[in-house]
């Protein structure tokens, strides 16, 4: 009898113990992008912003573009609210020990922005490779922001006229708690020459290869330009 008891209460802590394990389970980051195969001068897209919103306890939620690996900038929502931002090689730098922290921000910027936008605002947003190591930004048609003008911005490494570009919607969760729903890239069009006169819309006509990590996680809506998730952690 007390064998079949310490079973029983065996079986219950495990179950009650499985229930709040995955009730707070981590899912890390999740991740869905795409880069073209061919090579370019910039990427641009429209963000619709997502409804529901949710990301605290040091989660963060981004939306970006970016030249090949060396440069990502795009929007992001944390407990802070909402920022833009850029990225032009800071953790490369960073990750020499030579380098100091004075030295290396100027590889990164990160403001919020001054008018956060509400659910189902659409937001513009370009990057542009100036072709002597340094690029610029634009935020519906500007590069100005809290001040600062994020134009020639350089790059730490060394950086092509010319580079494979991307789009992507990243979650990093590490609690289960966060959730968005309905985000959008669409419009995302290709910077086809120096000048910027000719962009190309980037449809499915055109090569592309992806790199998606947890892409189970999202609920995916349309998966490519436009490319609409919502996200609730398991």
């Amino acid at each position: 009898m007390k064998k079949n008891l310490s079973i029983a209460l065996f079986l219950v802590f495990t179950m009650f113990f499985s229930l709040s394990t995955n009730a707070i389970a981590a899912t890390g980051d999740s991740i869905i992008k795409y880069y073209t195969v061919n090579s370019y001068y910039g990427i641009g897209g429209s963000l619709v912003i997502p409804s529901n919103v949710s990301a605290a306890n040091g989660n963060v939620i981004n939306f970006q573009l970016g030249l090949a690996d060396t440069v990502e900038a795009g929007v992001s929502f944390s407990s802070a609210g909402w920022k833009i931002f850029i990225n032009t090689g800071y953790h490369a730098c960073k990750a020499n020990s030579n380098n100091t922290e004075v030295f290396c921000s100027k590889y990164w910027r990160s403001v919020p922005l001054t008018t956060q936008p509400a659910a189902g605002d659409v937001l513009n947003l370009k990057i542009v490779n100036n072709g002597n190591n340094t690029v610029s930004y634009f935020l519906n048609g500007t590069s100005v922001f809290n001040g600062y003008d994020w134009g020639n911005l350089p790059v730490y490494t060394s950086l092509p006229a010319t580079t494979k570009v991307k789009f992507m919607h990243i979650t990093s969760d590490f609690n289960g708690t966060t959730r968005y729903n309905n985000a959008e890239w669409k419009d995302i069009v290709l910077r086809a020459n120096a000048s910027g006169s000719v962009y190309t819309n980037w449809t499915s006509s055109i090569p592309r290869t992806s790199s998606h990590t947890n892409e189970g996680n999202f609920t995916i809506h349309s998966s490519f330009n436009p490319l609409k998730t919502s996200f609730q952690a398991h």
